[in-house]
């Protein structure tokens, strides 16, 4: 019971950062910019760690899972077959609602479908793996990078057609392939006389640069730690296989050269002695 109330209560917990990440995003402002860059690199940050280390099924997804749905809303696992999330109400009394539902509805509504992660590849030694794991260190680098260009873009640019509008562009990273993305809305801060930029605009410049190298440092740091445990869990593996396979060949020689051992000493006693110490019986002493 304590710990399904404790999944309860960081179910709120969670959904209400969501909450207020959507309530703030309904006016430009800085904190509004903020968590709208906050959201778009924590689901690229959610891509990066399903490729690497893999993405489970709901069905197969133990109490207390935590998998996000396409708008970015958390839900977690309370039992089988159960998930549950916030529902945003509009009642003052009752702001917020715990809702349901079931591990097909999940699956199909799910942010990331489920797939095998890089460090679930089998037969394979670490070092054949680095390639790959770095090949998505250097995505995850630049589609965050994106996503600050594009904030960026979006500050300095006057919205064309009110603050809603919505146009793709093309985000230019070096060293990275161009994507396309929508401008963040949040962060188009209206101007006056042109791209003149708002005072409270100045504080945001920095922003998205800090957060998104404080974010790769610590993926860096975080995935060098999983290779070295991922090759020495792997080395363990190779140790006590080929360990298994030498006890299997030397299974039968070994038992037999026991066997023979033990059938020998059994007859020891039979061998004759040539010693003459061996037939000699204590002196007897004489008698009084």
């Amino acid at each position: 019971m304590i710990s399904r109330w404790l999944i309860i209560g960081s179910l709120i917990f969670t959904s209400t950062v969501v909450t207020l990440q959507h309530a703030s995003a309904q006016d430009v402002s800085a904190d509004s910019c903020q968590e709208a860059i906050n959201s778009e690199i924590a689901k690229e940050l959610r891509f990066h760690r399903a490729v690497v280390f893999g993405e489970i099924a709901p069905e197969s997804a133990p109490i207390g899972h935590v998998k996000y749905d396409t708008n970015g809303k958390p839900w977690i696992k309370m039992e089988e077959d159960k998930w549950a999330s916030i529902k945003e109400k509009d009642e003052e009394e009752d702001p917020i609602e715990i809702v349901f539902q079931n591990d097909d509805a999940m699956e199909s509504d799910a942010e990331i479908e489920p797939r095998r992660g890089i460090l679930d590849t089998k037969r394979t030694l670490t070092h054949e793996l680095i390639p790959y794991l770095m090949q998505s260190m250097r995505a995850l680098q630049c589609r965050t990078q994106a996503i600050c260009n594009i904030a960026l873009e979006s500050m300095i640019t006057s919205p064309e057609g009110g603050e809603n509008a919505v146009e793709i562009v093309t985000v230019e990273t070096l060293g990275c392939l161009p994507m396309f993305r929508s401008p963040i809305n949040e962060c188009r801060f209206p101007s006056e006389g042109g791209n003149v930029m708002a005072s409270e605009q100045t504080g945001m410049l920095d922003y998205c640069p800090g957060v998104r190298d404080e974010l790769l440092e610590r993926e860096a740091s975080l995935l060098k730690f999983v290779v070295e445990y991922d090759a020495a869990y792997r080395t363990m593996l190779q140790l006590a296989g080929n360990f298994d396979l030498m006890i299997q060949e030397l299974r039968w020689p070994f038992t037999h050269t026991i066997r023979n051992v033990a059938s020998i000493l059994g007859v020891v006693s039979r061998i004759p002695c040539f010693l003459s110490t061996c037939d000699s019986s204590p002196i007897p002493f004489p008698e009084i």
